[in-house]
């Protein structure tokens, strides 16, 4: 069948290189408008445009899909489907009416669960032990359309949004394969979502990566883990802003005296230990702002955080 893939993110690099090695034709690539990158904030190509471009596939890069251009070059390549992937834009219905069969979209979740930009984070910040990809129809509404297929995947104690996010490209790209391989033969088996199970996925912003002291230890634990790729977590002591990219729930309990976000241990020979709700946070990865990443051991070595300090 004849393709057109939408997406911008890394998450859709591997449904690119599957539809690539396919039996499928890749017509071309659509991206999202190139946008300032880096510290430097240059203009830089997304990973899904850099890949297109290494591969000499044909690229189209609008400032909306609401006007006649695209809408006119979309119809006149006469795919049979579309596939989105982390494209960054909603698909307006004019759009979604042009393949001559069906809009496929990779989700980062076991719909109707965790509908919206940031899947992955939200599972794990809510402390899910399994979530997954569905492959499903396009429609109006955002993530609510009939769903093809679903994979499932543990998330792992270890796992981070970005290690997590990597496992999820892998299984959607083999899953979007599988999915076209059903469409192009037939029948689909296309099952509704039941909107009264619907759960949000808002997208992050930069005061997420906020830490509240005052949650209990796992939940902040999931926190860090889930916002690992970005914003990564942080918190402030003396007006410096520190970046904490790795703890572990150390078992410990703590008094209601001991205010939550008090250093309890501090030295570069035990670690860095915090006090949360009820218990304590060993800090295993930290950052002054502007500085490199370092273990807590490291750090202490260079950075004075008493124990009896209280970070907020």
């Amino acid at each position: 069948m004849k393709v057109i893939f939408f997406g911008t993110g890394e998450f859709g690099l591997p449904a690119l290189k599957f539809l690539k090695d396919s039996s499928h034709t890749l017509l071309g690539v659509v991206t999202s408008p190139d946008k300032p990158r880096g510290r430097n904030l240059k203009r830089g190509f997304s990973p899904v445009k850099q890949w297109a471009a290494d591969q000499h596939i044909s690229l189209f890069q609008w400032q909306s899909l609401k006007t006649e251009e695209p809408r006119k070059i979309l119809k006149n390549a006469c795919a049979e489907v579309f596939a989105v992937a982390d494209y960054g834009f909603i698909l307006p219905e004019e759009i979604l009416s042009i393949p001559h069969k069906l809009c496929l979209n990779i989700h980062a979740s076991l719909l109707p669960r965790y509908r919206g930009a940031a899947p992955v984070q939200w599972a794990i910040m809510n402390g899910e032990t399994v979530t997954g990809i569905t492959i499903f129809k396009m429609s109006a509404k955002l993530d609510a359309g009939e769903i093809l297929l679903q994979k499932k995947e543990k998330i792992r104690p270890e796992d981070d949004s970005v290690s997590l996010e990597k496992r999820l490209s892998e299984t959607g790209g083999a899953a979007l394969i599988e999915a076209l391989k059903q469409v192009e033969h037939g029948p689909l088996s296309l099952t509704p979502q039941d909107d009264k199970l619907a759960s949000q996925a808002r997208k992050i912003t930069k005061e997420d990566g906020r830490l509240d002291w005052h949650l209990e230890p796992e939940l902040i634990r999931n926190r860090v883990r889930a916002l690992l790729s970005w914003p990564k977590c942080h918190t402030f002591y003396e007006g410096k802003r520190l970046v904490i990219a790795e703890v572990a729930v150390s078992g410990e309990h703590t008094p209601e005296s001991i205010l939550p976000g008090t250093v309890v241990e501090s030295s570069a020979s035990k670690g860095l230990f915090v006090a949360a709700f009820g218990g304590v946070l060993e800090i295993k990865k930290i950052q002054l702002e502007g500085r490199k990443m370092l273990s807590a051991n490291e750090f202490l070595k260079g950075f004075s955080l008493r124990r009896g300090s209280v970070l907020a």
